[in-house]
Parts: structure tokens; sequence; C-alpha cells
């Protein structure tokens, strides 16, 4: 117990840096908690999606275009409460997983669906950025698989 004391006394600005350092995560877990949006990680949104999870990509058309998650749809947040009913009717019951960028509207866009009835809601936790961090995959919009139907080919006859 003397050691602590005697460290603590020998460096103050790393006592202060660590205490304030613990503070900021506090209130950053209190924040989310209130916020009452859970976060999902890439890995955890993942298992989530391979259980039919919607997910909604909150920004705007031109960041979607230039690359989204895989049968993301997109959905930007300043048109998202114009959509609601339509989105409720397409994808009633199942879980839908938001994300933006970074995270920060994409919680916005998880408190404005669970505010409106949809549950589970979840956020995945640092956006695209963090997805393509992980090497998930990515697709551009126009790209197969995108939304836009490739023509069947023809079998050619013998």
């Amino acid at each position: 117990m003397a050691q602590i004391v005697e460290f603590t006394g020998n460096h103050p600005i790393l006592i202060l840096a660590a205490v304030l350092l613990i503070a900021l995560i506090i209130v950053n877990e209190l924040r989310t908690r209130l916020r009452g949006v859970t976060e999902l990680t890439p890995g955890a949104a993942i298992a989530e999606m391979n259980h039919g999870a919607l997910v909604l990509d909150a920004r705007a058309p031109e960041q979607y275009a230039e690359g989204h998650i895989i049968n993301a749809l997109n959905a930007p947040l300043d048109t998202l409460a114009d959509r609601l009913d339509a989105i409720r009717k397409q994808h009633a019951g199942k879980t839908v997983i938001s994300y933006c960028g970074n995270g920060a509207s994409g919680a916005r866009a998880a408190q404005l669906l669970r505010a409106n009835g949809f549950a589970p809601v979840y956020n995945l936790r640092g956006g695209l950025a963090a997805w393509q961090r992980d090497n998930l995959p990515v697709e551009k919009a126009g790209a197969r698989g995108a939304g836009r139907r490739q023509p069947k080919r023809k079998r050619a006859r013998r």
C-alpha cells in the first residue's frame, strides 16, 4: 500500500490521466446505454445478418454508391422518417442493423427506428470504417448483387 501512495505522489500527472481516461470510458458507456441502442461489432453483425437481419445504410446515396455492406438498404438519415412505413411493410419482424461511415449517424438512425417500434435494432460500432478495418466485403452500387438484376444467360442448344 505504501508503494501505491509513493507512486501516486511521484507521478501525479500519470494518475490524473488515468482517472480522466476511466471517467471518459464510464461517460461513453452511460451515453450508449441511455440512448437505448445496442452496438454490435462487425463479427456480431455478421452473425445477425446470417439470421436474416436487415442492414440499413444511413449515409447519403453518393456515399452508398462508393461502397456499402452487401445487400444493405440505403435509407439516408434525413429521409429515413419518411420511409419507415415502407421499410416496416417489407421487413416486418426482422432485426435491423444500422450503420453509417463512423457510427454516429447510424446510432441516430437506430434511435429513430427503435422509437418507431422497430425491435431489435442495433448500430454497427465504428460504422463502415470498422467493417473495412476488419477486411470484410464491401460492394459498389451497380455491382453484381447490389440490387441490379443480371440478365440470365441462355444455354446454347446442341
